[in-house]
């Protein structure tokens, strides 16, 4: 038997904890029926259970496919949790009900909190992040959440780091944002900051996993940067809302950073760096790890002339990382690089088939069933920290340009990739953006194209993000 939904309430009850969702939105607290209420509970029930870790949480959704099948099954005796590779004695907790003061208390803080939620049996739920040994039941998200079906590339490094780091870690997660990869890191300070920015202004955007509640900015100086992902990027956290930043809490948030990406880059870090403590849950999971050189004497790159001994990728630029993960990204740029189709082509949109003035749905006037009297949630902590002195000075904001459909200049051959070669036949040693203008393509697609021609050995780059054809 599933374990007693708390009393709830309904959706014009409270206002706090929903948001107009977009087509693609996921759901808030508000929002959702029955069916991922009872998800969400059973979800907090297992987290709550003193002696049921991540791991151990893992294995019973992949193996009974839900959280509730996995309380469910723990109310029968846990027997069933043998088919999911767990010893059945480790039910008792869950039986019991020990979780249910804890478990109330972040659901009550959810209730509260304006963010939208994402269960581990909603189809939306990363496929990369879910393969790992230790994926979270639930996440709560603010932002676009289509960016979690791209595919995308952490960039962490240092919180105190040099210059030269800064200008790195802009300069290749611009390129990765510009070439349509979502960029990943943990935003906070120095290069996971730099990173956040930069990848903000393109088409790939970025994703920040935190260390606290999905309603606390920290570090506080990143409310700008906050409120920025809200709007163009994403937020994600595992933990209630209002929870606060304790130093155990970014460790563990790591495995998702690494989780949700492909390849993992270091661009600074020392020793003893939680950067390395990514870098290696990479590793476990089976990603690409790269890191950028540095000076042979500085303690801040130690850590990754240390990666790259242990084997990591030697990387200084985002083309270095593409090519390389151009086998895992093919998929998405070689359907950048399909043909054009042949002239007369009818591309107009099929308007005939559609009424010029579609009638206005009619608002619905039932009734919603049963009801259920209000409780006051939990009020939640949000570190507000003040103004900071000194912030850094963000980049003008720039509106992100959706990736279209190129059409082949016309005259140039028969596809886009036939256009650029042509193009630097005629002036090897183009920069990209000559290439754009030239052209008329965006520069997304050139990103992409010129890595593919770049593997195929079509192109060679050149110092300064200038090519010539081979």
């Amino acid at each position: 038997m599933a374990p007693p939904l708390p009393a709830t309430a309904s959706p014009d009850a409270t206002g706090s904890g929903s948001a107009t969702p977009g087509p693609a939105a996921l759901p808030a607290f508000a929002e959702l029926d029955a069916a991922g209420r009872a998800e969400l509970w059973a979800a907090l029930a297992l987290r709550h259970s003193p002696g049921i870790g991540p791991r151990t949480v893992r294995r019973l959704l992949a193996g009974l496919g839900s959280a509730l099948a996995a309380v469910q099954a723990a109310e029968g005796g846990g027997h069933d949790w043998a088919r999911a590779g767990v010893r059945p004695h480790m039910a008792a907790p869950v039986a019991n009900g020990a979780w249910r003061e804890t478990a109330r208390q972040e659901w009550d803080a959810v209730r509260g909190c304006r963010c939208g939620i994402l269960l581990w049996t909603d189809p939306r739920y990363p496929a990369r992040l879910r393969e790992i040994s230790d994926a979270p039941a639930v996440l709560y998200c603010r932002g676009d959440a289509s960016l979690l079906a791209n595919h995308a590339v952490a960039v962490v490094g240092s919180r105190l780091c040099s210059r030269a780091g800064r200008g790195v870690s802009a300069d290749i997660a611009y390129s990765l944002s510009t070439a349509g990869v979502t960029v990943v890191s943990g935003l906070a300070r120095g290069i996971d900051r730099e990173a956040h920015v930069s990848a903000l202004e393109e088409v790939g955007s970025t994703i920040g996993v935190l260390g606290t509640g999905i309603d606390v900015v920290y570090p506080p100086e990143h409310a700008d940067v906050f409120e920025r992902m809200e709007a163009t990027g994403l937020l994600v956290s595992e933990y209630a809302p209002g929870t606060l930043p304790l130093p155990a809490h970014f460790p563990v948030r790591n495995r998702i950073i690494s989780g949700l990406s492909v390849g993992v880059l270091v661009v600074e870090a020392a020793a003893r760096s939680g950067s390395l403590i990514t870098a290696r849950l990479a590793l476990e999971q089976g990603r690409e790890v790269y890191a950028v050189p540095g000076p042979a004497t500085a303690q801040y790159t130690c850590g990754c002339r240390g990666l790259i001994e242990q084997g990591a990728r030697p990387v200084t630029t985002a083309e270095d990382m593409l090519a390389d993960l151009a086998p895992v990204l093919g998929m998405e740029l070689a359907a950048l690089a399909a043909p054009c189709p042949p002239p007369g082509w009818d591309d107009d949109p099929p308007d005939d088939m559609f009424p010029p003035n579609p009638p206005a749905p009619l608002a619905s006037t039932a009734a919603p069933a049963s009801p259920v009297p209000p409780v006051p949630p939990v009020p939640t902590v949000a570190a507000t920290g003040g103004e900071a002195a000194a912030r850094p000075a963000l980049r003008p904001v720039r509106t992100r340009k959706a990736a279209q459909p190129v059409p082949c200049p016309p005259g140039t051959g028969n596809s886009p990739d036939d256009a650029i070669l042509a193009f630097l036949r005629d002036r090897p040693g183009a920069h990209v953006d000559d290439i754009c203008r030239a052209l008329s393509m965006g520069a997304a697609d050139v990103s992409a194209r010129l890595v593919l021609l770049e593997v195929k050995g079509g192109v060679r780059r050149l110092p300064g993000m200038r090519y010539e054809g081979m």
